[in-house]
Parts: structure tokens; C-alpha cells; sequence
């Protein structure tokens, strides 16, 4: 009979975190550590931003098999002063990868598809396309990728998830369809469509990784298999529609560009993601 295998999952209470912490316990022994828990039982508490309580956590979970690193500040979330996201989350992974030390488990990292900006991606993406994030959150998971390729782990999977939901878990989904403080859902014309993530895609993705063992050093998007027109995704919410061209917002767009440096970006970015479709591969 082969031995269960040791998962250990930083971030391990948040959303995505406590789906993979239920489904993967029937494939491997599973821990936690997380900032935000009592401790007890397999969830280790440690503030991932202090070296010293991540070389403890590391420590106490040790030795296992496979590290899903989830742990870090999700878009729209803000640090305590005087950090910002980019130092949170690059710190995080910077403590993590230094308290492995000489262990080299199989590493997976969750990214983002905010790595790539959206600002006239007219085609699929795929995982070879330029990276050119335009917030803050999609450079610390630029950067958080760039700390963990240096490094001399063998067996490494970074996962670039597109927006990630479940039946109540909408808010990303949302933003697609309501303009802000107008209780008014948006049907834009023509539709464009997203790539989006059910956590379900999530779960099965990872224990399919965890299933198939470590395979070197692999990038890939994961989405769900069809993108879903922004119609489609309007109706998943209740209330009345308003049609609107999308020939109309032009002029936002070029408004964006008029904007100077990053600031600009950004804001052609976000018209972008709305307006135009986001598609991502998965091969």
C-alpha cells in the first residue's frame, strides 16, 4: 500500500484554501498554516511576514511531500501600513522559499492571469504571451513567480488561475455586469466573453498535479474549459438589463489614453477586462 502523502497548504483558511484542505484530505495527510486560525489540530498559526514564526511553521509540518502556496493579499484587500500588497506578498513567498531550506518538495504556487494585463490582448492567451501587469497585485504575483524559478527546486507548478468563483463566491464575477452603485445589470453589444475559474476546476486541477507527482518545472493558466459569454454570466444575477453598445465606450477608452504612465495602463486595462473579451488557454 503506498503511503499517504504530506500536503502542506499556507493560506489554508481562506476560500480556495479550505476547498483544497476538504478534498484533498482523501488523497494525502493534510496541513495548514494560516495567520488567520487558532491552532490546533493540522493548521499551524504563523504570521507568514515574520521569518522566524515561518521557519517555526515550517518546522512543525515537516517532513512532507508537497507545499501549495496559497498565502497572500487578494486583489482589492489592503495591507497594514506601512506595507503595500507588492511587500506583503513577495515577503510572504521570499520567508517561505528561505524556511524550506535544503527541502525540495514538489512546489505549487498559485499566480494569477493578472500577470499578463489585459490592454489590447486581442487573441487566447497563453502562458508564453508577455507579461505586463498592470496592478499591483498582478506584479506581486510577477515577481513571487520570478523568486521561485531562481531558486534550485527541482519540481515546481505555477498555476495562473483566472478569476475564481463559486455560487457564493460572485464578487469578481459581478464586476462584469453592474456598474458601480447602479442596481442596473449591464448586457453589453456584442457580448464579450471571460475566462473564469469555478473552485471546483481549482480542486480538480491540483489533484490531478498532486495524482500525476512532481514533472519539473511546469506554467499553465487554469480555467474552466468554455468561457462564458457576458450574457451568460448576467444572468446569473437577478434584476432588470440594460442594453448597451459597446461602440459607446470608446471614448473611455481613449479618454484612458490620454492618462500618463502607469496610471493610464492601468485604466485601459480595467476598459479592457470589462468591455473586451479575456480568454485564456489551458494547454
Amino acid at each position: 500500500m503506498n503511503q499517504l502523502k504530506r500536503i502542506v497548504i499556507t493560506g489554508s483558511r481562506g476560500f480556495i484554501g479550505q476547498a483544497l484542505t476538504t478534498a484533498l484530505s482523501g488523497i494525502g495527510e493534510v496541513w495548514g498554516i494560516d495567520q488567520f486560525t487558532q491552532p490546533g489540530g493540522r493548521v499551524v498559526q504563523a504570521n507568514l511576514l515574520n521569518p522566524e514564526q515561518t521557519r517555526d511553521a515550517i518546522e512543525q509540518v515537516s517532513p512532507f511531500d508537497i507545499l501549495i502556496h496559497l498565502a497572500a493579499l487578494a486583489h482589492g484587500q489592503k495591507p497594514m501600513p506601512p506595507e503595500t500588497m507588492l511587500t506583503v506578498n513577495t515577503k510572504i513567498t521570499a520567508n517561505i522559499l528561505s524556511a524550506l531550506d535544503q527541502r525540495c518538495p514538489h512546489f505549487v504556487f498559485f499566480s494569477s492571469v493578472a500577470v499578463y494585463g489585459e490592454d489590447e490582448r486581442r487573441a487566447p492567451v497563453d502562458t508564453d504571451a508577455e507579461l505586463r501587469p498592470s496592478t499591483e497585485y498582478g506584479l506581486s504575483k510577477q515577481e513571487c513567480e520570478t523568486m521561485i524559478l531562481k531558486t534550485s527546486l527541482p519540481h515546481v507548478d505555477i498555476l495562473r488561475l483566472a478569476p475564481v468563483y463559486d455560487e457564493t463566491h460572485l464578487k469578481d464575477i459581478r464586476k462584469r455586469v453592474f456598474v458601480p452603485n447602479f442596481p442596473i445589470k449591464i448586457k453589453l453589444l456584442p457580448p464579450p466573453c471571460y475566462s473564469f475559474c469555478h473552485i471546483n476546476t481549482v480542486v480538480g486541477t491540483v489533484g490531478a498535479l498532486i495524482q500525476r507527482g512532481p514533472g519539473g518545472r511546469n506554467c499553465r493558466n487554469v480555467t474552466d474549459a468554455k468561457a462564458y459569454s457576458q450574457h451568460a454570466v448576467a444572468d446569473w444575477f437577478q434584476g432588470l438589463s440594460l442594453f448597451f453598445p459597446v461602440a459607446f465606450s470608446k471614448p473611455f477608452y481613449w479618454l484612458a489614453k490620454g492618462f500618463p504612465g502607469r496610471k493610464g495602463y492601468e485604466l485601459r486595462c480595467l476598459y479592457w477586462k470589462i468591455f473586451h473579451s479575456n480568454i485564456y488557454t489551458t494547454s
